[in-house]
Parts: structure tokens; sequence; C-alpha cells
């Protein structure tokens, strides 16, 4: 059989190889491992190593690693649900995902299962206080948040009622009175309007 020089390095043989540490991306995982007995047209110039798939060769690519990524989102998604029932019962977690009863240990034993799913799994597992988080956010009434209350300070000045006032040195001028009101911070009452326009 007449062998083929690489196009892309015209130097290396392309040959079919298969082994161990090959990776690629497929779907959602972005380093998922080829099984190793899968053989693809590689060059074998090291400086190249360019692989050259014909259908063929793609569709039985494809397939093996379509079986390794339902196995690497079973693993994922047993190692989530393992974190998660140290925190939350497993049928709580399965209502709270829409889920049927058993479907969660169903799972772990190989059940295919989709990327969706398991990334919720994995980002709740990564903070279990998520949990509590879609819970809550499930729920048909949200929690009102309740105003923040600040103290606004007006000050006035203390005047006798005397017919005749004379100066009074600055030094020893009455105290300013310091008032205290509680004001929502989306509205002010008429009377601090005017206590503002007046200070």
């Amino acid at each position: 059989m007449k062998s083929l020089i690489c196009p892309s390095c015209n130097k290396g043989e392309v040959k079919d190889i298969s082994g161990l540490g090959r990776r690629m991306h497929f779907r959602t995982i972005p380093d998922l491992e080829v099984p190793v007995d899968i053989a693809i047209p590689t060059c074998t110039n090291s400086d190249c190593g360019e692989e050259w798939l014909d259908r063929t060769v793609a569709t039985r690519v494809d397939e093996a690693m379509k079986a390794a990524y339902q196995a690497a989102l079973t693993s994922k998604a047993e190692e989530a649900i393992s974190k998660l029932k140290k925190k939350t019962p497993q049928r709580d977690l399965e209502r709270l995902l829409g889920l049927s009863a058993g479907y969660l240990s169903k799972l772990k034993h190989g059940k295919e299962t989709t990327a969706p799913l398991v990334a919720t799994l994995m980002l709740l597992a990564s903070d279990p206080r998520r949990v509590e988080e879609l819970r809550s956010l499930w729920a048909m009434e949200q929690p009102r948040e309740v105003p923040s209350v600040k103290l606004v300070a007006h000050t006035s000045s203390v005047e006798h009622p005397t017919r005749h006032r004379s100066k009074v040195p600055s030094s020893s001028a009455p105290a300013p009175v310091v008032r205290l009101r509680a004001v929502s911070d989306k509205s002010e009452t008429a009377e601090t309007q005017l206590l503002s326009a007046l200070a």
C-alpha cells in the first residue's frame, strides 16, 4: 500500500494512530479523552501531528466520542450528587429540579442524562447554599424588601419671646437644637421639607 505524505507539512507520513493521551473538544467538554482503541490517521512528523479524517473515520470517531461523553456526564453527575446529599435529602433535590422520584439514583447507575441537568448539579454542588436560593426562587411570592431608614438632622435657633431683643455676641448665642427624625428613603413629610427649606 502506497504511503501518504502529509499534505500539511509535506514531511511526515499519515498513518492510523491510536493510544493514550489524545484529547479533543466534544460538545460541552473542552478536553474529552479519545478512547484508546480509536485509530485516527495522523501525521507522524512530531512538528506537525495533523489529523486527517474522512467521512468514514469521522463517523467512527463521533460514535466513540458520544459514548465517552455520556460516561463523563454520568461521572460528573455522580460526583455532584454525592456532595449534595451531605446537605440536602436526595428526594428534596429531585423535587427542586422537577425530577421524578428515584431519578438521581438511576443517574448514578448509568442512566443517560443531559448536559443542562449535569451543569445544574455541578453548580449546586460547588456551593450548596445555592440549594436554598433555588428553593426561594421557586416561590411565587418573593420576600419584600424593607425600605431602609435614615436619620435626618435639622437645626433651628431657640428664640425667647421678649418685646425687645438685644444682639447677643455669637460666643454666647444659644446652642442650636438638633432634632432627629426617621425618614424613609423613598419619601419625606411636608414638615421635613419645610424645615429643609428654612435651614
